[in-house]
């Protein structure tokens, strides 16, 4: 792979140091570097001025949509470019990488110059797609080719921004090409990791600029306007703006930022962006923190193991993974880190901060919802910290066959902080780490806001450093209350190395319970607390099957559901005596997600009748007769079952293992979701339903809960057990 692209030269230092810019014998001409650069900025270009072409001139879609247009571009630019030149598609990567050695120096003019003629061609193509919207040429439609800064915003504001912005992007993909990593980046690992970043950028720091972060992505475009009728009023606009998109990005390409601060950087930065400029909605927030997330292990996991958060340092030391001498030292950085990433974030928001009260302090610390009491706040952050501990032991779970890399681990870890957020963030902000919410609300108290920080809400500040740290070891208590039965490796294991039943019994019962409190938490975060949309929704239980899977995949299989269970049986790949302690364990285990649901919103219950009954249990939506409701709960039970037999096709070249099963099994219920969910609620799972339904009975809801709607509580149960059962049958028939 070429030295002068993403994919850095993994030849030796003094090598390197001897011949510094030797080609390697199969290395494009510089002249077919060129063209790949040209052609991946077209496309990147391309999508991203067509997307917002649609929103800003059609108005179809959102700002989230237009941050995902300009991410997918960057991904999409990134596979067509990345073997041919690097993929560098940004003049500030290419100077950076010049900066670091990793190009030489000749290269850097024809690459921009390339740069740049791809980006004015795929503004020109987004011109032609939308020609008839743009007949009046003014300033109010040529930021669909150009960025244009927020109106008020000042010049050192918005040279911050860019500068912030870039070198986020620079490190993410230092982060991500890390070749003294043991698992290497593919160019897919690339593409969808740097993309993932772009997404990040546009929610955290896109409101006051518009987030160029890139010369050429500004330049070309711009140029393309003043060329087709809009004229130099695309230079002059703004006391000449058009330097700082140019300028801000060269800078900021050569800077680094690491580990927790990228972390509280991304995630105040949203924050700040919905909050303040009122630029997105929660879902942003949730994505944004989840991204810093991604990138704060990807930046630090090779040097330090990517802790970021204390709770997890002091979990680790509990587990006997840390030495306890390391813990103060991890502390103190985290709470330093996320002090810095704060600081970055009010230097690029200051303007709108001129005010500092709690009004907008929240940008920084977590301050609880209106009404809660101490005793919901410390259990929201206990269970929310326990489920991210819990999903990082299931991750990392070094005794199964697929052991995870850094892209694994970034990527669920981030895709875990996403759902607690949407599941569980509504009453305290779901700090789960301590570092970042003390070091944040230190920063707050120095630059302004004061003493107010901590005496807030009762002195909550208490909340999120205890909560949390109680909340990481209970992981702990659970390891052992699961090897309890015998210190002994053998104990756990039949004469054939497979697990004990009741070891996949309370495997079944652990996974199932992660998922109900994940799949419960977001409906009640949804519908009782108003904080998040139907797309929350889908998204929560589409995560809640994914981290139910990996805690539990290596010792039972992760059926988690009665449907699949009995479809196993009837396809011979389950013996029948397993059926009834494995449907037990799994109604046991969503009875108990439940209640951990019901604990964090008890005080929202107070009311108990079917208005939030549904939290817990399916209802079918009024109007609905019986014979549609058992069709939907047919087709979407079968649904998942043949994609589940699809995924697990053992015949195939390419087996499954857990983050393939994992992944695509929460996607598939996350695609049902938003296909056939309205009608019934798609419970598909006879478990997922009768577990909370009981749960809800003996809460208070009373029998109700099942004669409500003409006893429908059998339809969630009798559909998806047929259609569990017809869908993985054909599927099997068409794979044999």
């Amino acid at each position: 792979m070429s030295s002068s692209g993403i994919a850095v030269d993994k030849r030796r230092s003094s090598d390197v140091s001897e011949k510094p810019f030797e080609p390697p014998p199969h290395e494009a001409p510089l002249w077919r570097k060129c063209i790949a650069e040209l052609f991946g900025t077209v496309l990147l270009v391309g999508f991203g001025t067509g997307v917002v072409a649609q929103v800003k001139v059609d108005v179809v879609g959102n700002y989230l949509a237009l941050s995902i247009g300009w991410a997918c571009g960057l991904v999409f630019g990134i596979l067509a470019s990345v073997r041919i030149s690097g993929a560098h598609l940004n003049p500030a990567v290419s100077l950076a990488l010049c900066v670091s050695k990793l190009m030489p120096w000749r290269n850097l003019l024809p690459y921009i110059g390339s740069q740049i003629l791809g980006a004015f061609i795929g503004a020109a193509i987004t011109f032609l797609c939308y020609y008839q919207e743009m007949e009046v040429k003014d300033l109010s439609n040529a930021g669909v080719f150009a960025t244009y800064p927020r109106p008020g915003t000042n010049a050192f504001n918005q040279i911050v921004n860019e500068m912030v912005g870039t070198a986020l992007l620079t490190t993410a993909i230092a982060a991500v090409i890390d070749s003294k990593d043991k698992a290497p980046a593919n160019r897919f690992h690339i593409a969808g990791f740097v993309g993932l970043a772009l997404l990040a950028i546009g929610l955290c720091f896109g409101a006051n600029t518009g987030y160029a972060i890139n010369p050429a992505r500004d330049f070309g475009p711009r140029l393309f306007t003043a060329l087709a009728g809009w004229g130099p009023q695309v230079f002059t606009a703004d006391n000449y703006y058009f330097w700082v998109p140019i300028v801000g990005p060269m800078l900021g390409g050569t800077i680094e930022l690491f580990g927790t601060a990228v972390l509280i950087t991304l995630g105040t930065g949203v924050v700040a962006q919905v909050k303040v400029c009122g630029v997105g909605n929660f879902l942003c927030i949730t994505i944004g923190w989840a991204c810093g997330v991604v990138f704060g292990v990807l930046a630090s996991y090779r040097i330090s193991g990517a802790h970021l958060n204390p709770a997890v340092s002091l979990a680790l030391c509990v587990s006997k993974l840390m030495p306890w001498r390391n813990l103060l030292p991890y502390i103190g950085s985290q709470i330093l880190g996320a002090f810095i990433g704060a600081a970055i974030t009010f230097l690029c928001y200051y303007q709108e901060m001129e005010a500092k009260d709690l009004s907008n302090a929240g940008v920084f610390a977590t301050y609880p919802r209106p009404g809660t009491n101490a005793f919901n706040q410390i259990v929201n952050e206990i269970v929310g910290t326990a489920l991210l501990t819990t999903a990082i032991a299931a991750v990392i779970d070094s005794k199964d066959k697929a052991p995870a890399n850094r892209f694994h681990i970034a990527g669920f870890v981030g895709l875990v902080v996403l759902a607690i957020g949407l599941c569980f963030g509504a009453n305290t902000g779901y700090a789960i780490n301590p570092a970042r919410d003390f070091g944040p609300r230190l920063f707050t108290a120095l630059a302004g806001w004061g003493s107010q920080v901590f005496t807030a809400d009762n002195y909550y500040f208490w909340v999120p450093i205890v909560g949390p740290m109680l909340g990481g070891t209970i992981d702990i208590f659970l390891k052992t209350c699961r090897q309890s039965s015998g210190s002994s490796s053998t104990v756990a294991q039949s004469p054939s190395g497979e697990p004990p039943l009741w070891k996949k019994c309370f495997a079944e019962m652990f996974g199932t319970a992660i998922l109900l409190a994940f799949g419960t938490g977001v409906v009640a975060q949804v519908n009782v607390c108003g904080l998040g949309n139907y797309l929350c929704i889908a998204i929560g239980w589409a995560c809640g099957v994914t981290f139910g899977v990996l805690a539990s995949y290596r010792i039972s299989g992760a059926q988690l559901n009665p449907a699949v269970s009995l479809a196993l049986c009837v396809c011979n790949l389950m013996p029948w005596r397993n059926l009834v302690p494995y449907v037990a364990s799994q109604v046991l285990g969503a009875f108990i997600g439940a209640c951990i649901t019901f604990l964090c919103y008890y005080q929202d219950f107070e009311v108990k009748d079917l208005s939030n009954a549904g939290v817990f249990a399916t209802y079918p939506r009024a109007g609905n007769n019986a014979f549609n409701s058992v069709v939907n709960e047919v087709v979407g039970s079968a649904l998942l079952t043949a994609a589940i037999a699809a995924i697990g096709d053992t015949k195939d070249s390419a087996p499954a293992n857990r983050f393939h099963v994992a992944g695509f099994v929460g996607l598939v219920v996350l695609t049902i979701g938003i296909s056939f969910g309205v009608n019934t609620g798609y419970a598909i799972n006879p478990a997922r339903d009768f577990g909370p339904r009981l749960f809800s009975a003996m809460a208070g809801w009373g029998s109700q809960v099942f004669t409500a709607d003409n006893y429908y509580f059998w339809v969630p149960i009798v559909g998806p057990l047929m259609g569990g059962t017809i869908g993985m049958a054909l599927q099997r028939l068409v794979l044999r």
